[in-house]
């Protein structure tokens, strides 16, 4: 029973969103019912990172096995679910403060709070998984959750839309994927990630690899870079980014990311010999092109949401130079890069998510952010330093992020891949600063009175704030940061 401590967070989450889909059911018709089921999901998940710390100082190795191998649990582990806890309670707190997340219903869609649990739940499960089958079914239980938030706002033909092709693509890089592992499993005679690296410790040359072998762990691949919207597996994030909802966008576009990374991270630590070069060869040749169309296809783009989607796959592609090497400096500099990432995305959201026009009309264009620093000046301000920092602009947090990453290829000799992540660093600023100019020095738009919706809570406010001042701050105990998450 001792081991079981392990996966007591879990059994938490578990718990929890049945007994919220009791509650919800009996008290569906109450308006309060879905924020109280809000409200405690927040206290809930920041009560978990306490476990987790726990957890860990408990911990008798560093390194602990459960369930016949199939499950591993470690300091970085921790550190990961750490991060998603946080990030999912900054989502919780986000929709607290936003009456519009689902609909014109969204207040009596208690259903909301508990996907987003259900879909965390398979997200700690692909974070701990070292067995195919695992990460699997941790994926399928994240992606279904996720399908639905996306298509929740019924009324809505673009949330719809971007519900149906997300679980349509999603559906086809779920079978990529288990097509690769059913190919790995039949030519290893396992799906347990450890024996597939002794196997393949053993090859000297790819050559010697069985072909099927090799295919089925590119298709595996293939599907991890759906997942994260790497190109050129990229084209379903701009639809599906620009149809959900602002709250919906905030997660899916965060917390995820950190189980397919934990993922990628498992696989390319353990490679060595040619197969290592192999896989590093392709991991650089998805970095090379997630920067270019990510920083490219962002120029021109009008909607918000959609611009968010090509800075994610930028900012994926900047991730991958770092998960490029197998030592441990380049998987602490993904971790550190990742954590930045969020921690800054989920400030841009929390301040969109508050923006709309007159109090009713939703702000989706670039364009509608005209004027923003003369009707509100704190939001402007706020906006204006995340964007600084996933300019790169030193020495906000996304420059440090970048400090990190960007070297790892210049001491693994990638000079060109070092050269590209600058040059396109250099032309993405350009849509992040677009903003900046049309906050500051365009003119108001003819009708607007306003831009911040009438319902924001302070607490959304003290997030916020908290985010900024993390951002322009981080430098001054940057090396404490990243000892922490080491």
């Amino acid at each position: 029973m001792a081991n079981y401590i392990y996966i007591l967070p879990e059994i938490i989450l578990a718990v929890f969103a049945l007994v919220m889909t009791v509650f919800g059911v009996f008290r569906q018709n109450c308006n309060k019912t879905t924020q109280v089921i809000f409200g405690l999901n927040t206290i809930l998940f920041v009560a978990l990172i306490y476990i987790f710390f726990l957890i860990d100082k408990g911990a008798k190795t560093n390194l602990t096995f459960l369930f016949d191998d199939s499950f591993v649990f470690s300091h970085q582990i921790f550190i990961l679910k750490s991060i998603v806890c946080a990030a999912v309670s900054a989502v919780n707190i986000i929709a607290l403060g936003n009456s519009n997340f689902a609909g014109e219903n969204s207040r009596k869609i208690f259903e909301f709070p508990v996907l987003i649990t259900l879909a965390t739940i398979g997200i700690f499960i692909m974070i701990s998984a070292v067995d195919l089958m695992g990460i699997y079914l941790g994926l399928e239980l994240s992606s279904l959750a996720m399908y639905v938030l996306v298509a929740m706002n019924r009324d809505n033909e673009k949330a719809t839309e971007a519900g149906t092709k997300y679980f349509i693509l999603g559906a086809l890089a779920s079978g990529i994927l288990l097509y690769g592992a059913s190919l790995i499993y039949g030519f290893s005679g396992s799906t347990n990630i450890a024996d597939l690296v002794y196997l393949l410790s053993k090859i000297e040359t790819i050559k010697e690899a069985s072909p099927a072998l090799v295919l089925g762990i590119v298709l595996l691949f293939c599907g991890m870079f759906f997942k994260l919207s790497l190109a050129p597996m990229h084209f379903w994030a701009p639809d599906v980014y620009q149809g959900s909802s602002k709250i919906v966008l905030a997660f899916i576009s965060t917390a995820p990311k950190v189980a397919i990374v934990a993922v990628l991270i498992r696989f390319i630590s353990h490679f060595s010999g040619e197969v290592e070069k192999q896989f590093e060869m392709i991991i650089a040749i998805v970095a090379v092109l997630s920067m270019l169309v990510g920083s490219f296809a962002g120029l021109v783009q009008e909607n918000i949401k959609r611009l968010i989607a090509y800075s994610g796959i930028a900012n994926m592609g900047y991730l991958m130079i770092a998960v490029l090497l197998s030592d441990k400096e380049s998987i602490d500099a993904a971790v550190i890069y990742l954590t930045i990432y969020i921690i800054t995305g989920l400030g841009l959201m929390a301040i969109i998510s508050v923006l709309n026009k007159n109090n009713s009309e939703d702000t989706e264009n670039i364009s509608d952010f005209a004027g923003l620093s003369k009707l509100n000046p704190y939001y402007a301000a706020g906006l204006a330093i995340l964007l600084f920092s996933l300019a790169g602009i030193p020495p906000m947090a996304g420059f440090l992020a970048k400090f990190v990453a960007l070297p790892i290829s210049i001491n693994a000799k990638l000079y060109v891949l070092s050269v590209i992540g600058v040059v396109t660093s250099v032309v993405a600023a350009y849509y992040y600063l677009r903003i900046i100019k049309l906050m500051y020095f365009d003119d108001i738009k003819p009708g607007v009175t306003k831009l911040v919706a009438d319902d924001v809570l302070n607490i959304n406010k003290l997030l916020i704030a908290a985010i900024v001042i993390f951002t322009l701050t981080l430098f001054l105990y940057f090396d404490s940061f990243s000892a922490m998450l080491g």
